[in-house]
């Protein structure tokens, strides 16, 4: 009998030179109690371009679908937890990486 099941797929992309485009894919099922399951899905993605040999640009959008909480359950025996973690909604970073 499942009780949790964690998948991850990720693929890059490089449409030009000095550009790599990754689309990341985490989809986690977890049983909330017995024969009830959670889907919890999260879309991510990273745009990188290297400007050059000591600078790079990157710009990285997590939880893009905006889900707001993440419920994760465990059951061993008689002892059983089921908590909630809320989550930040969309983000997006900007980065500058400058080598020296």
């Amino acid at each position: 009998r499942m009780k949790s099941l964690y998948s991850d797929l990720s693929v890059t992309f490089y449409p030009v030179s000095h550009l790599a485009v990754t689309a990341s894919l985490n989809h986690h099922i977890v049983e909330i109690s017995q024969g009830v399951y959670k889907n919890n899905s999260f879309i991510d993605a990273t745009l990188e371009y290297d400007f050059s040999k000591q600078v790079a640009f990157s710009l990285h959008a997590t939880n893009l679908l905006n889900h707001r909480e993440y419920v994760n359950t465990s059951i061993s025996a008689l002892n059983y937890s089921y908590y909630r973690k809320p989550l930040r909604g969309r983000e997006l970073l900007i980065g500058v990486n400058w080598k020296f």
